[in-house]
C-alpha cells in the first residue's frame, strides 16, 4: 500500500499526520513552523522522505456553501509549490472544523498535561479540586503544535475511512454484478 501525508495548513504552523502503509490508520507526526517558504518546503520534504510518502492530502477550508475562499485559494497556491518541490500528487479535502475537533479531543484527553478528574467531566468527585498552573509560553506553543498535528490526523483519518468505504462499496457492487459472494 502507500503512505499518505496530511497537512493542516495554518498561518504559523502546518500540522502533519501520516497514514500507516496499509492505509487504515492515521497518526500525528508533528507541526512544521512556517518561517519562510524554503524552510517550510524543506520541512515537508523531510517528512515525505522519512515516511516514503506517495501522496499529500491538504486540508482546504471551504465556505459555508462549499465554495472556495481567499484562504482556500492561498492554501492551494502553497500546495502547488509543495507538489512541485516534492514531486508528489496533491489531494484536497475540505477541512472545516478539524482544528475545533482536534482541540476538543486534546482537551478530552488532557494533552496539556494537567489534571483530569475521575469522571473526566470537570465535576467534583468529593476531593478537593486541583488547580492547574498557568501554562508557560513554551507549554502553550507545544500544545498548539499537538493540536495542529491532531487536526491533520483527524483530516487524514476521515479521508482514509471514506476511501475504504468507497472501495468496499465498489467491491460489493462488482461482486453483485458478477454473482460472486
Amino acid at each position: 500500500m502507500t503512505v499518505i501525508i496530511a497537512l493542516d495548513v495554518g498561518d504559523r504552523r502546518i500540522g502533519v499526520a501520516a497514514s500507516d502503509p496499509t492505509g487504515l490508520l492515521a497518526s500525528p507526526v508533528g507541526a512544521i513552523i512556517r518561517t519562510d517558504l524554503a524552510s517550510t518546503l524543506d520541512g515537508i520534504s523531510s517528512v515525505v522522505r522519512d515516511r516514503s510518502a506517495t501522496s499529500i492530502l491538504v486540508g482546504v477550508p471551504l465556505g459555508l456553501q462549499g465554495e472556495a475562499t481567499k484562504r482556500s485559494e492561498d492554501i492551494r497556491l502553497l500546495a502547488a509549490r509543495i507538489g512541485a518541490h516534492t514531486g508528489l500528487p496533491m489531494v484536497f479535502r475540505d477541512e472545516r472544523n478539524t482544528s475545533q475537533d482536534a482541540s476538543r479531543m486534546a482537551t478530552a484527553v488532557d494533552l496539556a498535561g494537567g489534571h483530569v478528574d475521575a469522571l473526566g467531566d470537570g465535576s467534583s468527585t468529593g476531593r478537593r479540586a486541583r488547580l492547574r498552573p498557568i501554562p508557560s509560553a513554551r507549554e502553550r506553543e507545544a500544545r498548539r503544535r499537538r493540536i495542529d498535528a491532531l487536526a491533520a490526523t483527524v483530516l487524514l483519518q476521515a479521508y482514509l475511512d471514506e476511501r475504504r468505504r468507497l472501495e468496499d462499496a465498489l467491491t460489493d457492487a462488482l461482486d453483485d454484478r458478477t454473482g460472486d459472494n
